[in-house]
């Protein structure tokens, strides 16, 4: 599996398209070249954190497309809610900005999070907003994983299991900390690599970490959280 940038691919490169990653698989080796195949695209993780914006929602989705030579095509997407032109907006002189928590106003820090081994990623997540109080969204990963329990969109079937060594191409996902006794449920959608080239991908209800997992990720302190009902046609 090869991963290379855009711009570096293109005749006349273009540095705007160098944040876009390609994917692609060696199918044959012919002398000094190498007969690859597209395998997915994917966003670097600078430019996902810089499409992070203030008095924007997240919204996240992720769909299987078959296509009609019989290949399927994983789709992750992600979009921001419109900020409103009559939308207000707080501002504080830098002097009178008062510290972390004395007014109950939402703070984001990026951070990047180090999942030991043999620990559950989808539980490990879910404890670590429950015990520091924040919402977390995770918007990347780097490491491998030993099991992997992924399911379809919407799918009524039970969730698919990979005992194997997996890594870690692309997380997505977002738990919520709630002082109700359940909670808001924890949904990480994850794009794994196989030894054999593969690559599989779906919701994640357990991953098991091997070695050291690192997850790319955004704190959300005191935030103020809007469900908004969307539909997918």
């Amino acid at each position: 599996m090869l991963v290379v940038s855009l711009a570096d691919l293109q005749k006349e490169k273009d540095e705007d398209q160098a944040y876009r990653k390609i994917r692609l698989r060696t199918e044959d080796v012919q002398g000094k070249n190498v007969l690859t195949n597209f395998w997915g695209m994917d966003f670097t993780t600078d430019k996902l954190r810089s499409l992070v914006r203030k008095w924007e929602t997240l919204i996240e989705a992720h769909v299987d497309v078959k296509t009609t030579d019989s290949y399927t095509l994983g789709i992750f997407c992600i979009g921001f809610t419109k900020k409103l032109s009559n939308q207000p907006v707080e501002v504080h002189p830098p002097e009178s900005i008062p510290p972390t928590g004395a007014t109950g106003g939402a703070t984001i820090k990026p951070v990047i999070l180090d999942v030991p081994d043999g620990v559950d990623i989808i539980d490990w997540v879910a404890g670590f907003a429950n015990l520091n109080k924040v919402c977390i969204t995770v918007v990347g990963g780097f490491g491998k994983v030993s099991l992997a329990a992924l399911s379809r969109l919407k799918s009524p079937a039970p969730p698919l299991l990979y005992i194997e060594h997996l890594t870690l191409i692309n997380l997505s996902g977002t738990y919520q900390f709630s002082t109700l006794a359940e909670g808001s449920p924890t949904f990480i959608n994850a794009l794994l690599g196989r030894l054999n080239g593969a690559v599989i991908g779906g919701a994640a209800s357990r991953m098991v970490v091997m070695g050291k997992v690192g997850l790319s990720a955004y704190v959300f302190q005191n935030p103020k959280i809007i469900t908004i009902k969307t539909e997918f046609h």
